[in-house]
């Protein structure tokens, strides 16, 4: 698939270490997305939390929390990348902050259709 001008977004589906909870999580996932936000990368974020039903759990990885971030367009979402990847701070403070509370981690970066 080739990238467009369209909305994408990277889901991303993990559990919390010991030691941390939901409204932890949130916390530093906000600053790092509103970071990102900031600097024109993201136009939104959303945190899920898994509503365990037998019908609907079928062959989904068991995890406990889903995030969404929503970025401006395929182009926004590499570049983003790169920065995450750069080091730089404070986008390394803030993605390590995020990224210690999490275990068993998924992610894929989806283009909106």
């Amino acid at each position: 698939m080739t990238p467009t001008s369209s909305p994408c977004s990277m889901f991303g589906a993990f559990n919390l270490r010991d030691g941390y909870d939901l409204a932890s999580f949130k916390s530093v996932y906000d600053a790092f997305c509103q970071h990102l936000k900031d600097e024109g990368y993201v136009a939104s974020w959303r945190i899920w939390e898994r509503a365990r039903h037998s019908g609907y759990d079928s062959g989904f990885p068991d995890v406990e929390i889903m995030i969404e971030m929503t970025f401006v367009d395929h182009a926004a979402a590499l570049e983003s990348w790169d920065y995450v990847e750069s080091r730089s701070e404070p986008m390394h403070g803030l993605h390590f902050a995020s990224n210690k509370q999490i275990r068993d981690a998924f992610f894929v970066l989806m283009n909106e259709v």
